[in-house]
């Protein structure tokens, strides 16, 4: 199923080609540096104004899925 889906489960440098991050936990800094510019990190990512600025200076794209409206 990950095959047809072109998605792979890996270990090691994990984000260095990825362009989307999804987390269940907000990310670390070590994290954050990993993660390549332009990406989109999607997730529970309880934003302070610390992450807000480290996404924005390491020009990562947050969606705080728990800032999301609900209907």
């Amino acid at each position: 199923y990950l095959g047809k889906a072109n998605a792979k489960i890996v270990s090691g440098k994990i984000y260095e080609d990825a362009s989307i991050v999804c987390c269940i936990t907000p990310p670390s800094a070590k994290d954050l540096k990993a993660i390549p510019q332009g990406a989109h990190l999607i997730g529970v990512l309880k934003p302070t104004p610390a992450l807000i600025k480290n996404l924005k200076t390491a020009s990562i794209h947050g969606f705080a899925l728990e800032k999301l409206p609900r209907i």
